[in-house]
């Protein structure tokens, strides 16, 4: 049977077509709040218990719990491990904000433009949101009459949840327990965790946490047990009977994200051709997770509330637009300069230790 460190090396993988895929599945889940208001039923919510946005996000996380695990196992250093995380995140989301007050300020809020930028909503949108924790939801007159309210960008907060993995990732990594030997400590250190938040009386950032990082330390545990966790169509068939058979369990809050984030890892590994066709195009998933939210509102509130279908066949292809652009001008020129930042960062840090001495 072919185990998972088989197949892990190079990036002849299914991963980027799997992203967009999940992005584009948080898109349309949207799009049926976004006209019929915060009550509608999402896809997959009746079937599942879980919207398809939130599936889609456990894709995201698992997908991430594994490669973030690679990143830092075979990383320079850890100043290396946290630019590359920083190259990645920050500055197609610098971008997105920016844009987002100056665009939709400008050509959407029922202020002027002069009674707009008088607002302090106006000047801290960004900064508040590029601390990732205190995002701010909302700007001065902007989609004050959609359905679905005025927030701009409901995709931004599981950002902090995402870094505060990799700030997890990190600190299991310093203590080495990103070894197959001793990895097994965490996860028993991490469920007792996931029992105490799910069921203690603690805060909803808390509880945010214990379900996005399910599938987080799913994708983690493929990784770091790579040589021992097989790569099979049975055990995801055998994991997703699991996650059937606990359904009216509580069991099955735990047991769904693992199925549904090793089905992932499985179809992101597999021996797919004409998905690995698709890495030669790009990375468009952050793009698209990040502009999708602000587009659809925007479109909402020029026509009105549509059909959800019409909507995501709207705003699909501006969102890509965007997605193309953020990847091409932005993401990926950001990526490649990772490691002169690094160097940068390493300069200063040294130039600093030796002021301090002298």
């Amino acid at each position: 049977m072919k185990m998972i460190a088989e197949v892990t090396d190079g990036r002849n993988n299914n991963f980027n077509l799997l992203r967009i895929l999940a992005a584009t599945a948080v898109m349309m889940s949207h799009s049926w709040p976004m006209v019929l208001g915060g009550s509608a039923i999402e896809p997959l919510d009746r079937e599942t218990g879980y919207k398809l946005g939130i599936c889609a996000v456990f894709v995201f996380f698992t997908i991430s719990g594994f490669f973030i695990a690679k990143s830092f196992d075979r990383r320079a250093s850890i100043l290396d491990f946290c630019v590359a995380r920083i190259s990645r995140l920050y500055p197609a989301l610098i971008v997105v904000v920016v844009l987002t007050v100056i665009i939709l300020g400008v050509a959407f809020s029922s202020l002027s433009i002069s009674d707009f930028f008088s607002h302090r909503e106006a000047w801290t949108y960004v900064p508040r949101n590029l601390t990732l924790r205190f995002n701010q939801a909302t700007l001065p007159g902007v989609f004050d009459h959609n359905p679905y309210g005025n927030g701009i960008n409901g995709s931004l907060w599981t950002l902090f949840y995402e870094v505060s993995c990799y700030v997890m990732v990190a600190v299991v990594g310093l203590l080495g327990m990103l070894r197959p030997r001793l990895f097994g400590i965490f996860l028993l250190f991490f469920l007792g965790i996931q029992i105490y938040l799910r069921w203690g009386n603690s805060a909803d950032v808390r509880n945010n946490f214990a379900f996005l990082s399910v599938p987080f330390v799913t994708g983690m545990t493929c990784y770091v047990w790579r040589a021992y966790v097989p790569l099979s169509a049975v055990l995801v068939l055998a994991l997703a009977a699991v996650a059937i058979l606990t359904r009216s369990t509580w069991v099955y809050h735990m047991a769904f994200p693992v199925a549904l984030g090793y089905a992932s890892l499985w179809l992101g590994l597999i021996d797919w051709p004409i998905a690995r066709k698709y890495n030669k195009v790009g990375d468009y998933s952050y793009g698209i997770y990040i502009y999708a939210f602000p587009v659809q509102q925007a479109i909402v509130s020029i026509t009105g509330p549509i059909n959800p279908w019409a909507l995501f066949a709207t705003a699909f292809p501006i969102t890509l637009a965007f997605a193309i652009l953020s990847w091409k001008f932005v993401e990926y020129p950001a990526l490649s300069r990772r490691h002169i930042l690094a160097k940068a960062f390493s300069m200063g840090a040294h130039r600093f230790r030796r002021g301090r001495l002298t």
